[in-house]
């Protein structure tokens, strides 16, 4: 699944001010926010909650670009990933942090054209220039300026925001966890809630929005993350696939509501069972000697309780001529010979009281 986007379609993408950064570090290409990137859709990497990661040429370029875009419209590029090697590893990417936060602070001080010319340095000295030369760079524009870095003023690491962003991601996951582990008692929900005590944090909801900042938004806080979620759940809500659930969830919710009604009347008959026989319907042994024996041969047997009754009976329920009866025997084997939706009770008459019969 691509969402809207189809491959070999021309496609025209909003861009943010992340998006324009991570274009000049990775493609060396300058974009205002106000301008749209004109591309071809080549092929599809990855598609989850909304982000497309794939790869599509540039149109004026020919370039090859990888990309992350929402993909439902409005479209918009969300980052730009790189193909090179250089520019794919652990210190390019605190680069690219650097020079992010370097043109938040200051856009007209670290232009998008200052980015393309220290990627385009960077890449020649083929290794020789390294983060700590684009951060004396960057302090001696600050300087030049008169005014100060403000991550070097905190004494910040040039990777600072991104460990941010990957701690708030993880602590994210922790509390969804929590919620999850929470129903069912795991060892895990409760080491989450110690670990939100200890930070003295009411809920895992504050605890989420620590040290929440522009620079540290993960990318469902930021406005292309939301309204890429948004327009998938929109679509979902609109999808046959939606509609079958719900269809399903009607029909399991009936069965359901039938079955606890069905069961409520079953213990209903259980609860208003007569002791004894009814006054029809009995039939009495013609065998020598089994004179005090009667049978109903009608009767089904509806329930045979696991626990042994008042007054040490163990107790069977049948149902016969639309009425239900109880009869009971204090020798569990002659109970036990019967079965629940067995048709059939034979009873021994003593005149005052009746009691079963050993199914033969």
């Amino acid at each position: 699944m691509a969402g809207e986007l189809v491959q070999g379609m021309v496609y025209e993408f909003k861009l943010s001010k992340h998006a324009t950064i991570n274009l000049a570090w990775r493609y060396g290409l300058e974009f205002d926010v106000d301008d749209l990137l004109e591309v071809t859709f080549d092929k599809i990497i990855t598609d989850e909650d909304g982000r497309l990661k794939g790869k599509f040429t540039h149109i004026e370029t020919g370039k090859r670009l990888q990309l992350v875009v929402t993909d439902r419209s409005p479209f918009a590029v969300i980052t730009a990933l790189s193909n090179d090697v250089a520019l794919n590893n652990e210190t390019a990417r605190i680069m690219a942090s650097q020079l992010e936060v370097a043109n938040c602070a200051n856009a007209s001080l670290f232009s998008l054209s200052f980015i393309v010319d220290f990627r385009a340095r960077y890449l020649e000295s083929q290794g020789r220039v390294t983060k700590d030369d684009l951060r004396r760079e960057i302090n001696k524009k600050f300087s030049e300026a008169g005014e100060v870095n403000p991550v070097e003023s905190l004494k910040l690491p040039p990777e600072f925001f991104d460990e941010v962003i990957r701690l708030r991601r993880a602590v994210k996951y922790l509390s969804i966890e929590h919620e999850v582990d929470e129903l069912t008692g795991k060892e895990s929900s409760r080491q989450a809630g110690k670990l939100k005590d200890i930070l003295g944090i009411s809920s895992f909801d504050k605890l989420s929005d620590l040290a929440k900042t522009e620079h540290t938004l993960m990318y469902k806080e930021t406005k292309e993350g939301a309204d890429a979620l948004r327009r998938k759940y929109q679509a979902y809500l609109a999808s046959d696939e939606y509609r079958q659930l719900q269809r399903e969830n009607y029909e399991n919710n009936l069965a359901e509501a039938r079955k606890q009604n069905e069961e409520e009347r079953f213990w209903e008959k259980l609860r208003s069972a007569k002791y004894g026989l009814p006054e029809s319907g009995v039939e009495k042994s013609q065998n020598p000697g089994e004179q005090n024996v009667l049978s109903l041969p009608d009767a089904e047997i509806i329930h045979i309780p696991s626990k042994q009754g008042d007054a040490g009976q163990w107790y069977l329920f049948f149902e016969t001529q639309a009425q239900t009866y109880v009869l009971g025997t204090k020798i569990k084997s002659i109970r036990d010979s019967y079965a629940e939706g067995m048709i059939g009770v034979k009873v021994i008459d003593y005149g005052d009281r009746y009691f079963l019969k050993k199914n033969s």
